[in-house]
């Protein structure tokens, strides 16, 4: 039981690893797109 939790430990933190500097360049790129749009249109 301990071994095969701290296996799934492993995994998960590698998942994290894999996702977290996508959905950090999300969080920042996204909003910044929006507002640009939103820019866009209120400057037209």
């Amino acid at each position: 039981m301990i071994s095969s939790d701290s296996q799934d430990i492993k995994v998960w933190t590698n998942l994290d690893y894999a996702v977290l500097p996508f959905c950090f360049k999300c969080s920042i790129i996204l909003p910044l797109y929006v507002l640009m749009e939103l820019f866009s249109l209120i400057v037209n």
